[in-house]
C-alpha cells in the first residue's frame, strides 16, 4: 500500500471547518461552552484546529479584547482561515495520551511541537515532551493492547485533574477504543462521526487495593 507522505499530519477541510463552526455556534447558544473548565486536545492539527474552531472566541480580528492571545494564527494548514481568538475561552492543553492509533498513517504523524507552539499560540503544550514525533513509526501500527494501555493512562490523567466539566478533542479511532473498553452498558459505543459530540461521566471503581476507571452516560 502507497504511503502518501504530503499529507503528513492532515489539517481540516473545508467541511470540516464547517462542522466545527456549527458546533461553536450551538455551544454558544446553549450555554455549554460555559460549563467547559478544561479543553485536552490531540497535538495533530486537525485536532487543534478543531478545539480552536469550536471553543475559541470567534475571528481574532473581530474581537475587541485584542490583549488575548490567539488560539491558532491566520492560515493555518491546507484550507487557511482567519486567527482565531482565545478571549472568554477556557484553558487548553494539548496531550500525546488522546492521539489517534499510532503508526504507518502519516496524517497521524504529529508536526514538531515548536511548528505548533507558534500555530496555535493559546493553546498549552507543555505536556509535549519531544519537540519531534518519536511516537509515530513509518512500519509499525501501534497494538491494540498498547492502545488500550495509553487510553487506561488518559483516564488516570483525567481523574487526577481538578476539573469537573471536561472537553476532550481527539479522533474516531481512540474515541471508540475508549468506549468500547471502558464504558458501562448505556454507553454508545458505535464509531465515532466526524465532529460528533457525546457527552459521559468518569467514574472509579475501587476493588480492595485495586481499582478500575468506567465511562458511564452523562
Amino acid at each position: 500500500m502507497p504511503i502518501y507522505y504530503e499529507h503528513a499530519d492532515a489539517s481540516l477541510t473545508a467541511t470540516g471547518w464547517e462542522q466545527a463552526e456549527f458546533l461553536h455556534r450551538e455551544f454558544r447558544i446553549s450555554g455549554l461552552r460555559d460549563r467547559v473548565e478544561l479543553v485536552v486536545v490531540s497535538p495533530l492539527t486537525r485536532t487543534l484546529q478543531t478545539a480552536s474552531g469550536i471553543f475559541g472566541g470567534g475571528n481574532f480580528t473581530d474581537t475587541t479584547d485584542q490583549l488575548a492571545a490567539p488560539l491558532m494564527v491566520d492560515n493555518v494548514g491546507r484550507c487557511p482561515r482567519p486567527a482565531i481568538s482565545s478571549a472568554n475561552s477556557p484553558p487548553f492543553v494539548a496531550l500525546e495520551l488522546c492521539r489517534e492509533k499510532l503508526g504507518t498513517m502519516p496524517c497521524d504523524q504529529r508536526s514538531p511541537r515548536s511548528k505548533s507552539e507558534i500555530q496555535f499560540p493559546g493553546i498549552g503544550f507543555s505536556n509535549i515532551e519531544q519537540d519531534q514525533d518519536e511516537l509515530w513509526k513509518p512500519d509499525r501500527r501501534e497494538l491494540e493492547e498498547e492502545l488500550d494501555k495509553r487510553a487506561r493512562a488518559f483516564l488516570e490523567w483525567l481523574w487526577s485533574r481538578g476539573e469537573e466539566e471536561i472537553a476532550v478533542v481527539s479522533h474516531a479511532g481512540f474515541l471508540t477504543n475508549l468506549v468500547t473498553k471502558f464504558g458501562d452498558e448505556a454507553v454508545n459505543k458505535t464509531v465515532f462521526a466526524n465532529c460528533e459530540l457525546r457527552s459521559v461521566r468518569l467514574r472509579k471503581i475501587v476493588t480492595g487495593s485495586d481499582y478500575a476507571f468506567e465511562l458511564t452516560a452523562a
